[in-house]
C-alpha cells in the first residue's frame, strides 16, 4: 500500500488551472502529465486549520507506511544548470498587512510525536528529522545533512538573537540526556563559546598536528586546575609517549614567552624548565631539572640544575636576600646570610654539631681560603 503523491516534474512548467474539488476517493495513481497540483486558499481565520493530509493506518501487515511521500525526478542533459532544486519547500510569509505582535513561534517545519497514556509497547527510535542519502553515480562536491543559512536582515528590521540550532536542556530521559550526540570521531567546529561546564568523561582532547591555546582577557589566570582528592590538589601531568627515549631528551618542559619593553623581538622565550633524561637504563633511570632564563638579552642561559638525587648546581652564585639566624637545627646543615650589625651581613652556617673553642693555633694543620668582599682570608682547620 502506498499513501502519498508521486510527482514527476520537468523544467519551465506553467500552472494550467486551479481546481476546487469536493471529497475525492483515490483508487489508483494520479497522472499529472505536465501539470502541477497543490492546495490553495485565499484567506482563512486563525481559528481554522488546514490539514494537507490526515492518515490513520492500522499497521497489522508489518509493512512500511508513509503519511506523505513525494518524489521529484530530475535530470539535465543540456548545458550546466545553476538553478536550485527543492524536494520540499515551505515558506511562511508575514505580509505587509501585519501590524500586531506574534507572541509565539513561527515554525517552518515542526515534527510532533504524540503518544497517549493508553498506548503500550516499546518504540525503538523516533527521529523528528531524518536524512538519508544514496549516491551511486556523479560527484557530490559538498554534502550537508543540515545547512542553516545566515539570515538576511535589511534595516530597520532587527533580529535580536540568532541561533543556528537551539537545543533545550535535555533532562527527561531516564538514562542519558544529550543535547547533541555525535558518534563520529572527526568533527570540525570553527568557533565555540561555552556557556557552561565542559565534561569530557576521561576522554582525550586531541589537538592534532597543532597546539591548543587558551586566551584570557578578563583575568591573568588562563587555566585553573582544581582537585578534591584527600591526598592531593589539582595536578598537571606531562607524559612523554616515546617508548624508546634517548639520553638528554626532555620528558617535559614549561616555557615562558613574552615581548620586551619595545615590543620586539616578537614574542621571544624568556625562560623554560626542562625535565631531562640523564640515565635511561632499565632500573638505573635518573632525571635532572634544568632552569633556563633570559640574561643580558641572551635567551636560554642555564641558571640552575637540580639532579634527581637532590644535588643543586647553580650556574653563577647563591645570594641570600634576607637575614636568617644560624641556630642549630636537628638533622640539618644549612647556609644562609645573617646581618650581624646594621649594614653588615655575614655568611651564616647552621650545623647540628656545636662549634668547639680552641685557643692553641699550633693544633691546626690546614687552612682554607675564603674570599670575603674582595679580600682573601683563611679558615684554620684540623683533622683531630
Amino acid at each position: 500500500m502506498t499513501v502519498g503523491l508521486d510527482v514527476f516534474e520537468t523544467y519551465n512548467l506553467d500552472v494550467l488551472g486551479i481546481w476546487s474539488l469536493p471529497a475525492v476517493t483515490l483508487s489508483g495513481d494520479v497522472s499529472m502529465a505536465a501539470n502541477k497540483m497543490g492546495f490553495y486558499t485565499t484567506s482563512i481565520s486563525l481559528a481554522d486549520k488546514i490539514i494537507g493530509l490526515d492518515v490513520t493506518v492500522a499497521n497489522t501487515a508489518q509493512a512500511n507506511y508513509t503519511a506523505s511521500h513525494k518524489t521529484l525526478r530530475i535530470y539535465n542533459d543540456a548545458a550546466a544548470n545553476d538553478c536550485f532544486v527543492f524536494g520540499d519547500y515551505s515558506t511562511i510569509q508575514v505580509t505587509a498587512d501585519n501590524d500586531q505582535n506574534w507572541t509565539e513561534s513561527l515554525h517552518g517545519y515542526y515534527a510532533w510525536l504524540d503518544i497517549p497514556a493508553s498506548a503500550t509497547g516499546t518504540i525503538a527510535r523516533y527521529r523528528g528529522y531524518g536524512v538519508q542519502t544514496t549516491v551511486e553515480g556523479c560527484t557530490v562536491t559538498d554534502w550537508f545533512g543540515y545547512h542553516v543559512h545566515n539570515p538576511t536582515v535589511t534595516p530597520p528590521a532587527v533580529i535580536t538573537n540568532a541561533y543556528g540550532i537551539f537545543i533545550e536542556n535535555m533532562t527527561s530521559a531516564a538514562t542519558l540526556n544529550y543535547g547533541i550526540y555525535c558518534a563520529a570521531t572527526c568533527n570540525y567546529i570553527a568557533g565555540l563559546t561555552l556557556g557552561g561546564a565542559l565534561t569530557v568523561n576521561g576522554q582525550v582532547f586531541d589537538a592534532g598536528a597543532g597546539s591548543t591555546q587558551i586566551n584570557t582577557t578578563g583575568s591573568s589566570v588562563g587555566l585553573i586546575i582544581q582537585g578534591a582528592s584527600t591526598t592531593s590538589s589539582g595536578t598537571i601531568k606531562f607524559q612523554h609517549t616515546d617508548t624508546t627515549p634517548t639520553q638528554w631528551a626532555h620528558a617535559g618542559s614549561l616555557q615562558f614567552y613574552g615581548y620586551d619593553g619595545n615590543g620586539t623581538p616578537a614574542n621571544q622565550r624568556w625562560g623554560h624548565i626542562d625535565a631531562v633524561y640523564v640515565n635511561i637504563g632499565d632500573g638505573t633511570e635518573s632525571v635532572r631539572f634544568d632552569f633556563y632564563g633570559m640574561d643580558a638579552g641572551a635567551p636560554d642561559n642555564l641558571a640552575l640544575t637540580i639532579s634527581g638525587s637532590g644535588i643543586l648546581l647553580p650556574d653563577h652564585s647563591i645570594s641570600f636576600g634576607s637575614s636568617v639566624d644560624s641556630a642549630a637545627v636537628a638533622d640539618y646543615v644549612s647556609i644562609s646570610g645573617y646581618e650581624i650589625s646594621a649594614g653588615h651581613r655575614a655568611l651564616a652556617i647552621s650545623s647540628e654539631e656545636a662549634v668547639l673553642v680552641e685557643a692553641d693555633e699550633t693544633k691546626f694543620s690546614h687552612k682554607y681560603p675564603v674570599r670575603i668582599n674582595g679580600t682573601t682570608y683563611y679558615m684554620m682547620l684540623t683533622v683531630s
